[in-house]
């Protein structure tokens, strides 16, 4: 009779203890915690930040749309309108700049410290067509009028995938890209946010699973 109380007991607090996980990684990694911060975030004017590639930049941060002109600023910002800015599905880790197709594991990259981010294909005023590395589980992309992307620099790498897009991109585009998310990854702000999201989740499952156990064991 004992062994069968304690027995009930167990599977009750078991069955607590999945519930609240399950609510704790909702409560913790669901919401768009990044987005709400960085929406906060302070502006970067050019004198001011000479590397802080993701950062969003002041109304006058110099803005460049031709690979010359990129390369002359050193960092800048691109505008181009939403219909010319074009997800890929190329995926990019931070922390060890690995490229994956697995949608998957851009969002359980996301969860940890690290974070991935994808390539876009964004055609800009003055035609040219360009990758750009953007870290869009932070920032909001607008689906329709101008969009001004986060602070970016070139970086002279290329990836084997992003030959797949050399006919819509060129030659001379396929070799390099723009990031305009890696530094932002290492913020202070970004930090903190990952900490909190472990925070609220820790807490969320410690109550949520005491409240149910209790709710749990009133049920015969």
């Amino acid at each position: 009779m004992r062994q069968s109380v304690m027995s009930k007991m167990s599977d009750k607090m078991y069955l607590a203890v999945v519930i609240s996980a399950f609510i704790a990684v909702i409560a913790g990694f669901m919401p768009d915690y990044q987005k709400s911060w960085y929406a906060k975030e302070r502006l970067c004017s050019y004198d001011e930040y000479a590397h802080y590639n993701g950062y969003p930049g002041t109304e006058d941060y110099p803005t460049a749309s031709t690979r010359s002109e990129m390369k002359e600023l050193k960092t800048f910002v691109i505008e181009a309108d939403a219909k010319d800015i074009k997800a890929t599905g190329l995926y990019v880790t931070f922390n060890d700049m690995k490229l994956s197709k697995s949608k998957g594991l851009k969002m359980f990259r996301n969860l940890d410290d690290g974070g991935a981010g994808q390539f876009y294909i964004v055609k800009t005023d003055s035609g040219e067509s360009i990758f750009v590395l953007l870290d869009d589980d932070t920032i909001t992309l607008p689906k329709s009028g101008k969009v001004r992307l986060p602070i970016g620099s070139i970086t002279d790498k290329k990836y084997n995938s992003m030959m797949e897009y050399y006919d819509e991109v060129g030659s001379d585009n396929v070799k390099w890209y723009v990031d305009a998310a890696t530094d932002w990854r290492e913020s202070i702000t970004a930090k903190y946010v990952e900490r909190q999201r472990y925070l609220i989740g820790f807490l969320t499952f410690c109550i949520s699973g005491v409240v149910i156990y209790i709710i749990l064991k009133k049920i015969k």
